[in-house]
Parts: C-alpha cells; sequence; structure tokens
C-alpha cells in the first residue's frame, strides 16, 4: 500500500506467491484486461498510447504479464517521458503505477555532472576542515601563551559535549533501525555508543577551543546587541532569499522533499533545541576565527581582499549547477558577494553573525516543516527557531562582554 503526501491511498499492490495457483492467459487475452484496467484506473483511451513492451514470466502454476505503455501527450518530461505500467498475476490485476522513464543518455549525463560537482564537495569539505584544524593548533599556542579565553572554552566544551551526547541519545530509535542483522546486535550497539561520545569529545573540544581563541582575537564591536541583531536578521534573510532565488533560476525540478528525520527520534522537540543550539554554536565558531583572521590582514587592502575572496568561495562552494559554466559564474557571484558583505559590513561588525545563521537556519527550518515531513512539523519548527534565535542572543552577549574585558 502506498500513500501520498497527505496520507490518502493513491496505489495498492497485491503480490501472490509465485506457487499460487492461477490462469495462463494468452498476449491476447491479456492485453485485452490490461486495456480494461486503463480505462478503469486512469480513464485513458488504450489507442491513444503507445505499447512499450508486454513480457510474460512462466511461475509453476500459472504466467503472470506485465504490460508498459507510453503516453505520448505528456510532453513536459523530455527527454523522458511518461509511462504506465500493469502488472497481471494469473489473470488477477495485481498492480498498476505510472512512472517517468529516463533515458540512458540523460542518466550518463547526469552522472558526469555529479562526479564533476564531487570534486567541488570534496574540496569544500578540505577547505572547512582545513580550516577547523589550523585554528585549533593556533588556539592550542595562543593558550600557552596566555591569549586564550580558558573559562569560556570549558563552558564551551561541557555545553556542547553534554548536548552532542544528548542529541545521540535522542536519535536512537533511528540509529537502531539501520543496525545489521549480519552482525551481532550487543557489537552493534556498543559501537553506536561509543562512536558518539568519541565524536562528541573531538567535535566539542575543538569547537570549545576555537571559542576559546576567537574571543581574545575580536576587537571591540561598536555595534549594541540589539542592532547586531536587526542586521543580523536582515542579512540572514537576504542571504535565505538569495539562496531560494539562485535555486530558481537554476531551474531546479528535483522535487522538494521534506525533512523527517526528526520523526525517528524520541522527541522531536528535544531535537529541534539539541540541533539549534550545537549549530549556532559550532557554526558561529568556525565563522568568526575566519573572520578574526581575516582582520589581521587589513592593514594589507589588495592582499586581504584577495585572501577573502580565496577563502569565502572555498568555504561555500556551490554543489549543484547545471553545467560547468553555470557553476563557475555562481561561483564567481558567491565569491564576490560574501567579500563585498565582509568589507564593509562583517569587517566593522563581527557580532551580527550569530543572528546571521540563526536567520538563515530558521528559513530553512520553517521551509522544510512547511512541507510536512512528519506530524507536528510546524510547532517542532517553531520550537527550533525560538532556540536559534535565543542561542545566538546569547553567543552575542558573549562576544560582546569578552571583547569589552579583554
Amino acid at each position: 500500500m502506498f500513500l501520498d503526501a497527505h496520507g490518502a491511498v493513491h496505489r495498492v499492490a497485491h503480490v501472490l506467491p509465485e506457487a499460487r495457483p492461477g490462469s495462463s492467459l494468452t498476449e491476447a487475452d491479456a492485453r485485452g484486461r490490461v486495456h480494461a484496467a486503463l480505462r478503469d484506473l486512469w480513464q485513458l483511451d488504450p489507442a491513444a498510447l503507445s505499447e512499450v513492451s508486454a513480457t510474460s514470466q512462466k511461475r509453476p502454476n500459472r504466467t503472470d504479464w506485465s504490460f508498459v505503455f507510453k503516453n505520448p501527450a505528456i510532453t513536459s518530461l523530455a527527454p523522458g517521458d511518461a509511462r504506465l505500467q500493469v502488472e497481471l498475476s494469473g489473470d488477477e490485476l495485481t498492480d498498476a503505477f505510472g512512472f517517468v522513464f529516463i533515458p540512458e543518455d540523460w542518466e550518463r549525463a547526469n552522472r558526469d555532472r555529479d562526479s564533476k560537482l564531487r570534486i567541488a564537495r570534496i574540496v569544500r569539505s578540505i577547505a572547512q576542515a582545513g580550516l577547523i584544524i589550523a585554528s585549533v593548533v593556533l588556539a592550542i599556542v595562543a593558550w600557552t601563551r596566555g591569549k586564550f579565553a580558558a573559562r569560556l572554552a570549558f563552558t564551551t566544551f561541557g555545553l556542547l559535549f553534554v548536548c552532542m551526547c544528548a542529541l545521540a541519545a535522542n536519535n536512537w530509535p533511528a540509529i537502531e533501525f539501520n543496525f545489521s542483522t549480519a552482525q551481532p546486535l550487543p557489537l552493534q550497539r556498543t559501537i553506536a555508543i561509543i562512536a558518539p561520545l568519541i565524536g562528541g569529545l573531538l567535535a566539542s573540544a575543538a569547537f570549545a577551543l576555537l571559542g576559546g581563541y576567537v574571543v581574545r582575537l575580536l576587537p571591540p564591536s561598536s555595534l549594541t546587541v540589539s542592532r547586531a541583531a536587526r542586521l543580523g536578521l536582515a542579512l540572514g534573510l537576504a542571504f535565505a532569499g538569495a539562496s531560494a532565488t539562485a535555486a530558481w533560476l537554476r531551474l531546479d525540478q528535483s522535487p522538494p522533499w521534506p525533512p523527517t528525520h526528526p520523526a525517528g527520534t524520541f522527541s522531536p522537540f528535544v531535537g529541534a533545541i539539541l540541533e539549534s543550539f550545537s549549530k549556532i554554536v559550532s557554526q558561529s565558531a568556525i565563522f568568526l576565527v575566519l573572520l578574526a583572521l581575516l582582520n589581521r590582514l587589513a592593514h594589507r587592502r589588495t592582499l586581504s581582499v584577495v585572501v577573502a575572496f580565496l577563502s569565502l568561495t572555498l568555504l561555500f562552494l556551490p554543489t549543484n549547477a547545471e553545467s560547468l559554466a553555470a557553476w563557475l559564474a555562481e561561483t564567481l557571484v558567491i565569491g564576490t558577494v560574501l567579500t563585498l558583505v565582509y568589507l564593509f559590513l562583517l569587517r566593522r561588525g563581527f557580532t551580527i553573525v550569530p543572528f546571521a545563521i540563526a536567520a538563515l537556519e530558521c528559513g530553512r527550518l520553517v521551509g522544510g516543516a512547511l512541507l510536512g515531513g512528519y506530524a507536528r512539523a510546524l510547532p517542532v519548527a517553531f520550537v527550533g527557531a525560538i532556540t536559534l534565535l535565543a542561542t545566538a542572543w546569547l553567543v552575542t552577549r558573549t562576544l560582546h562582554r569578552a571583547a569589552a574585558s579583554s
């Protein structure tokens, strides 16, 4: 039984055992029953369709038939086409459904494009990992020289570690669902418990080091918390709108799949709170470290602009485009826009970063919830958005206080 997005049944498939006795129709008789099914189920005239294939499969006590038809009236799916498939088990109609046929040439070209875009994803991941590792090393060096906010780092480490452990515990139903029946259950449970602990420990330590390091690099902000909030929210919403516009300009025809992973947790509300908190803290730490490092080159204008363009472009490389030319154009636009935002806004107001990230994540969260991927998606998104904004306010207040005391 197959359900649509609103929970209504739109297809029922009846799978019979192979040994179940039944009729062995001739091709002509089977085609007649299939034509009747086309009229009854879809109100289509078989004469208006093009028969693509008619295949039979001999069972021990019956013969099954499968017919596929092309619907020439639907032309909006080019280079693919709309097709209908009807299944007979003996003389019983057991399945009927529509699908989109994709030509092999298109699939080959799409795989080739994806392989090239995969390189962009790898480069972006390497750039992000390189920034984190380099910043961690610099943070450790700064700690040994006394230029480090140790108290803030330990507080951040404790909060993040507890948050990540709680997030892993909340995701346990989804983790357990993916267990394999080919491996011992106790071993899989042990690995599933230890792996998040080690990963959470390392990630929390890394982001805590970044937090303790960056507050000693940032200059005092001239913006109040309320003004930083307004500017950050405006910037984040502008980027969210630009991202949606770019997707529209790319003529992205892929279906808008709603997020469903919260349905696999003990509590989607707890998951929204934990994920929102960890996202703001971790992403703010990474981006603020980058801005602080770029700020050290501010006295050398040309070099700072070049480094800002290259670093921001690498960290935000697009990973979806219809062609290489479109990807290059989008890359240049992203790099140029981010560099201008850094030069004229972020360089003079680092504290708007947490609220900008919060606004961007709020847009994604609410947009995904509007697609209705699971029950109570909108209330969960509302809780997540409130947590994002509250965490952004907390991080911004911490940055102001740390900069004022340094």
